[in-house]
């Protein structure tokens, strides 16, 4: 017995929703990715491509690809004319036009996932579609399954559109929708010179605000500047040639709320850029990140993902990650001050025996016992200038500026 008509509508409308569901996400993600490119004719192509599709209503995109291109099809393909292209037109139609709605989910989802994931991945050595593919998105993604699934129930309601298309329909369709403006954010960049010798450790500090961060990023390259140069391990940051990726795997960074990957187990936060940036093996990805995660003391809670350690323990594993690269230098910015004061010295432990086996390292930090102890020389810095850079002893004893003098007056008493 042939199925009912009802059977036919109902098999033909679940078929077009999982087909648009599918290629929407898929092509609304690649969207996404475009739209937060910094390369910028793709980010126009996508953004202009959105706010089309979220323009038109979509019984005018069903009317567009319904009259015209099953004939244009035909007419370029030479097709015979009988044939019906009806149904693979209405889910092209369909996964063009949920793309667009699919794409403003997702970035709204990938801009959710806290900027500093992004740094943690870059500082790992991570390219960008790395990043994207094992850091961000799986984050993402798990934020907008809810917003996912609302929009697969509209489009399984609008498939009711395929089979009633009237003139009174589409005169009385409208859509007015909202625009989300992008947002460009610029920096106020430091001017000043220094450098930093294999084996030193040097200290940077200053009151909030100072641009001492915005400093420790420059030198991986993970936040841009206009003029000036930066050598790492005699390349230039700066250069078009110089591959960004590779560079900064050769240096770890530890950053001020840790920037564990949450949706991955210690383990694998220790192993990931191990396997997919060095070309580690697995096993002996997870050798390394064991034999660190003994070194700080944390052996023990290797299965246990991020949000199960105290953050104490977190920036232990941050340690440990950014060690797992074998980087011939480390930057810390402020690692201890998202922690309660009892966990500050366990932090401090581990970057006290760093120094002391001769690790080039450059701190951000207000920990001035830490920096007597183990600093070769202070970076002051002052409204985003370099304001001293001498050694610890003639900073902590005899400071230049006046600046430098109440820094220290407020600071260590």
């Amino acid at each position: 017995m042939p199925p009912s008509r009802s059977a036919q509508g109902m098999l033909i409308t679940v078929q077009i929703t999982v087909a648009a569901v599918i290629v929407g996400i898929v092509w609304g993600t690649i969207l996404a990715l475009l739209q937060l490119s910094p390369i910028k004719p793709l980010a126009w192509f996508a953004r202009l491509y959105v706010t089309i599709f979220r323009s038109i209503p979509l019984v005018m995109v069903l009317l567009w690809f319904f009259l015209l291109v099953p004939q244009l099809l035909k007419s370029l393909l030479d097709l015979p004319p009988d044939i019906d292209i009806r149904f693979a037109s209405a889910i092209i139609a369909f996964s063009l036009f949920e793309a667009a709605y699919y794409s403003e989910i997702i970035r709204a989802g990938i801009q959710s996932v806290p900027r500093g994931q992004v740094y943690a991945a870059n500082a790992l050595g991570m390219t960008y579609m790395q990043s994207m593919r094992l850091v961000v998105l799986p984050q993402a993604f798990r934020a907008m399954v809810p917003l996912l699934l609302t929009q697969g129930i509209v489009l399984f309601q609008d498939t009711a559109l395929v089979y009633v298309i009237g003139l009174a329909d589409f005169f009385r369709t409208a859509t007015n929708i909202g625009e989300r403006d992008g947002q460009l954010v610029e920096m106020v960049l430091f001017a000043g010179a220094t450098e930093v010798n294999k084996g030193e450790v040097v200290v940077v500090c200053g009151p909030s605000g100072s641009g001492k961060s915005t400093l420790i990023k420059t030198v991986n390259g993970l936040e841009s500047f206009q003029q000036g140069e930066i050598w790492l391990d005699g390349q230039s940051v700066r250069a078009k040639e110089t591959n960004l990726s590779k560079l900064r795997a050769k240096v770890g960074m530890v950053f001020q709320h840790f920037e564990l990957f949450p949706h991955l187990s210690i383990t694998e936060n220790l192993t990931l850029a191990q396997v997919k940036v060095l070309g580690r093996s697995a096993e002996e990805a997870r050798t390394k990140g064991m034999k660190l995660l003994q070194r700080v003391g944390l052996h023990a809670h290797a299965d246990k993902y991020p949000g199960q350690l105290s953050g104490g323990q977190q920036q232990r594993v941050a340690i440990a990650r950014a060690l797992s690269m074998d980087p011939v230098a480390m930057l810390f910015d402020e690692p201890t001050s998202a922690l309660d004061p009892e966990m500050i010295n366990e932090v401090l432990d581990v970057m006290v025996e760093l120094a002391r086996e001769g690790m080039t390292m450059m701190c951000v930090t207000h920990e001035m016992g830490f920096a007597k102890k183990v600093a070769h020389r202070v970076i002051f810095m002052d409204k985003g200038a370099i304001a001293e850079d001498v050694s610890k002893e003639e900073f902590f004893e005899h400071p230049k500026s006046e600046r430098a003098k109440e820094f220290l007056a407020k600071i260590l008493h």
